[in-house]
């Protein structure tokens, strides 16, 4: 009976029943402490035909025994393998993939830092506004006082009460940012009494604004149609224009293409 218990695996042949758990059977057969015959209890699925030859444990000897395997080794790659494999292959793209996403992520943001100071260095000495500090001083651009090619100028009161001319560039027009370039280095280095002063600019992700003071008559254009002019104030117009152009041809460091002139572009100060 006690060879049903779990832990009995052998018994002597001796009459006395004895079962003894597998403990100190060396190398499968032997059992130091007990002279005789033992029967090991083995599952039925167990097929050994060869008889079991007896090997002393003597070490003091250069010999070797090979020993046949009870099993056959197995050959091939299995279905959990082949698993294994796809996933870590599959792993291996999916982390390549987020290593490059990253990496253009990383340049781009370079590259769009690097155009950003470039515009910062090119309007030096100009204050730099947010977009948010222009925005609210014009009511969410909402007081239009001129159009142009590239883009729309707006009316604003600034935080220190100066009333400005701020031009917002459309960037979706070619030669935007340049005209933003040309704008902040040419016009923001040259000085001259009857040239539109610039006070600062704004280069905050897409957008590209100009900050000018304000011309409080509005454009030429408006002054010279109505019958508020008399001739010596718009003789003293013409040549305040002339000493204007005369100054951006001939007397500024800086080189001026300013595309023609017209009464549009033109503003009268008070």
């Amino acid at each position: 009976m006690c060879c049903i218990a779990f832990q009995c695996r052998y018994f002597p042949k001796d009459g006395a029943y004895r079962c003894y758990p597998k403990w100190e059977l060396h190398n499968g057969y032997h059992y130091p402490r007990y002279n005789g015959t033992l029967y090991l209890k083995l599952p039925k699925s167990f097929q050994y035909n060869k008889p079991v030859e007896g090997l002393k444990l003597n070490c003091s000897i250069n010999q070797t025994k090979q020993l046949e395997r009870a099993y056959h080794k197995k050959t091939g790659y299995g279905s959990l393998e082949i698993l294994i494999w796809c996933a870590s292959v599959i792993g291996l793209l999916e982390l390549i993939c987020v290593i490059l996403v990253f990496s253009f992520l990383y340049k781009t943001g370079i590259s769009s830092n690097a155009s950003t100071r470039g515009y910062h260095a090119a309007a030096t000495g100009f204050k730099q506004f947010t977009y948010a500090e222009l925005k609210t001083p014009t009511r969410g651009f909402s007081e239009e006082i001129g159009r142009g090619g590239c883009g729309v100028v707006y009316k604003g009161v600034l935080s220190d009460q100066r009333i400005a001319a701020i031009k917002v560039l459309n960037i979706e027009v070619n030669q935007a940012e340049e005209e933003f370039l040309a704008e902040a280095s040419t016009i923001g280095r040259v000085n001259h009494m009857n040239l539109i002063e610039m006070w600062g600019y704004c280069a905050e992700g897409k957008h590209r604004l100009l900050v000018y003071a304000y011309m409080e008559n509005g454009s030429l254009a408006r002054s010279l149609m109505s019958n508020s002019l008399d001739w010596k104030k718009r003789f003293d117009i013409a040549v305040g224009t002339a000493k204007g152009l005369a100054y951006l041809h001939d007397e500024c460091l800086e080189w001026v293409l300013h595309c023609g002139w017209h009464s549009q572009r033109s503003g009268l100060f008070a």
